[in-house]
């Protein structure tokens, strides 16, 4: 582990994943695309509890940008760490890392116990519904993500 690794402190959520036998290859751990699902489970909880308190509804977080606006995945990236294999209970840490002008980047740090196995970066573009191009992100969401989050996330 390096210095900067992420921690499970680090966190304000951590999603809980378990491997199911059709997830894994023909060495037993987990094929290297899943991982991207995790982190797509994961960022489906992390705006359910964004929005919790909010109006009091379980929800996706497309549903926080409103008709109007949305995100798109721009870019992924990820460092394996070790593997995860069948039957593993996994947490899945993710946060908001970064704020830019149209876009933010989360972390994914997926865990099993303390190990860290996998760290993924994804940055999101934040998009209007009525031309799909990109648009600055909302400050209302960044007020909330802020107040949400452990650690404050870096501005650009």
């Amino acid at each position: 582990m390096s210095q900067n690794d992420p921690v499970r402190s680090n966190f304000a959520l951590l999603a809980r994943k378990r491997v199911r036998y059709h997830e894994v290859d023909m060495q037993n751990v987990v094929f290297n695309a899943n991982y991207l699902v995790y982190a797509d489970i994961a960022v489906t909880e992390y705006f359910r509890a964004l929005l919790a308190d909010t109006d009091g509804h379980d929800t996706t977080g497309t549903a926080y940008f409103g008709p109007d606006g949305d995100v798109m995945v721009r870019h992924s990236t990820l460092d394996f760490r070790a593997g995860a294999k069948a039957d593993d209970q996994l947490d899945i840490g993710v946060r908001v890392a970064s704020f830019g002008r149209t876009s933010f980047t989360m972390e994914f740090a997926i865990f099993r116990d303390d190990a860290l196995l996998v760290v993924i970066r994804t940055r999101y573009v934040y998009v209007t519904t009525a031309d799909w191009r990109p648009a600055p992100v909302p400050d209302d969401f960044r007020t909330r993500v802020t107040g949400f989050e452990k650690l404050i996330p870096e501005q650009a």
